[in-house]
């Protein structure tokens, strides 16, 4: 479903849309884990980051919500590379 509104949202070039997408993705499930080891050591204890890993997926839910994949990215009429 990612990648299907990566192709919806940037039409010319979902390639590139979902390349970032999955760049970010991973890049953020890596530092998770990280920070998830840090917390649970610090605080001696795996509620403070099982509860911080809800409310950021929690978040994410929310801000997926904002998505809408009817409207491009970069509109069909708009030159690729706008002149400054």
């Amino acid at each position: 479903m990612n990648f299907l509104t990566c192709i919806d949202v940037a039409r010319k070039f979902p390639g590139s849309m979902a390349g970032a997408y999955n760049t970010a993705a991973y890049g953020g499930s890596f530092l998770s884990g990280v920070v998830f080891g840090y917390v649970a050591k610090i605080f001696d204890s795996y509620d403070l980051p099982l509860i911080l890993t809800a409310f950021v997926l929690g978040f994410g839910a929310l801000m997926w919500l904002k998505i809408d994949p009817t409207q491009e990215l970069v509109p069909e009429g708009q030159p690729e590379h706008a002149k400054a």
